[in-house]
């Protein structure tokens, strides 16, 4: 973890860092509010084009703020293995990688089975919150794809690699930056409403306490991408349920 490199003074005190730092706690959280507000403004006949415009919107943000991180450090003499991007310690590294992801799976095993049970109004106040976000057809389920690439690659460098290493070094607390990172994580989804940046924050949690034990990104980069991909093709089906279950209700006087 890079908080122990020797060129941490410099990089603490410099203003070229906290612009990038500041802008990367700010930007994400507003930007996602705007764009999600548009989603729920477009009608039904523009929203496809419009989602899939956030959604490259989202891609090409974030890939961008990777690339302004990957210079900022390596002027300042760190590298992208600095920053985590490594297989730290491998073992443990694919330890936590196989148990998170089999957690996961049961996980969304029982998800699928409780969305197949629920009535028609329970699943609608379920997807209220995100269903206009949610892919709905092939090209918005491939652009979806790349997001879940996109947030699992680029937000694990920037929000634990970076982020959580700066406060680390800044507070002098390992928990102390663990916890601030999350919440700056789960703030950076304020488009998902309270319980949604509440939801990111505890994963951005576990995330941030894998990559302390591994000392490495890996693991929660894979995570990051399964639990996004898994999202959207759980959202989709659920969209799929809704539809289907709304069909099966008879309009009261129909033969």
């Amino acid at each position: 973890m890079i908080y122990s490199a020797q060129q941490w003074p410099q990089i603490w005190s410099s203003l070229d860092i906290w612009a990038f730092t500041i802008a990367l706690a700010s930007i994400f959280p507003i930007a996602g509010y705007f764009l999600f507000r548009s989603l729920k403004n477009a009608d039904s006949f523009h929203l496809t084009s419009r989602k899939l415009r956030t959604y490259a919107f989202i891609i090409l943000s974030e890939w961008a703020f990777v690339i302004a991180l990957l210079w900022l450090t390596h002027r300042h003499g760190l590298s992208i293995s600095d920053l985590g991007e490594n297989m730290g310690n491998a073992n443990l590294t694919a330890i936590a990688t196989l148990v998170l992801l089999i957690v996961f799976i049961v996980m969304v095993y029982f998800n699928v089975r409780q969305l197949r049970q629920m009535k028609l109004e329970k699943l609608e106040a379920e997807l209220a919150p995100l269903r206009r976000f949610l892919p709905n057809n092939r090209p918005e389920f491939i652009a979806f794809l790349l997001i879940a690439f996109t947030a699992g690659t680029c937000e694990e460098l920037l929000y634990r690699g970076w982020l959580q290493n700066l406060l680390v070094y800044g507070t002098g607390s390992v928990w102390i930056g663990l916890v601030l990172g999350a919440t700056i994580f789960g703030v950076g989804h304020a488009y998902q409403g309270k319980m949604g940046m509440i939801q990111t924050g505890i994963i951005g949690l576990i995330f941030g306490v894998v990559f302390i034990f591994t000392k490495s990104l890996v693991a929660g980069q894979i995570l990051h991408f399964t639990i996004d991909a898994a999202n959207g093709i759980a959202g989709g089906y659920a969209l799929s349920l809704l539809r289907s279950k709304s069909q099966e209700i008879v309009p009261h006087g129909a033969t």
